[in-house]
């Protein structure tokens, strides 16, 4: 008796770990159900810009920015990407948000050498003369980034 008490001593913390663990699956394996889809995955940047700088950044982003984005979706990098400009509830609070979309979880994991690649080719072919000159503005300064919200996962419903 005192043999199977201290083999249960034993394997409780492996149990207990099991239990957790399919616990915690429980939310994925939903996904596979017949009522969902698995879409695309969004990872989103956020960012403070200062109130008296937005239209500028929002220029950058246009002229400039936006021959990035565009060309990591020519090269595969990327499926979309939106821009997303929010009233800032408190004193840290974003007031933008960059999102792109991927294809799947694989998609993120494009060496790093490709989105270089692919972001030098469009810059170099911006010819606007006012865009070349937004190139040479320190932007940073007109920002604070705050962070990356959590990748997510679009589920799409039948």
């Amino acid at each position: 008796m005192i043999r199977n008490r201290d083999q249960s001593r034993r394997t409780a913390p492996l149990a207990t770990a099991v239990a957790v663990m399919l616990a915690t699956l429980t939310p994925l394996a939903s996904l596979a159900g017949e009522d969902v889809d698995k879409g695309p995955v969004w990872r989103t940047w956020t960012a403070r810009v200062a109130e008296d700088k937005m239209d500028d950044y929002l220029n950058y982003l246009t002229k400039v920015y936006q021959h990035n984005m565009a060309a990591w979706k020519a090269a595969g990098l990327l499926t979309d990407y939106k821009i997303l400009v929010t009233q800032p509830q408190g004193v840290d609070d974003p007031n933008i948000f960059m999102m792109f979309q991927y294809k799947n979880m694989a998609a993120l994991d494009a060496p790093s050498a490709l989105w270089a690649e692919a972001s030098k080719k469009a810059l170099d072919q911006i010819k606007d003369p006012e865009a070349r000159k937004l190139m040479e503005i320190d932007y940073e300064a007109w920002r604070t980034f705050t962070g990356w919200a959590p990748t997510a996962r679009e589920v799409i419903l039948k």
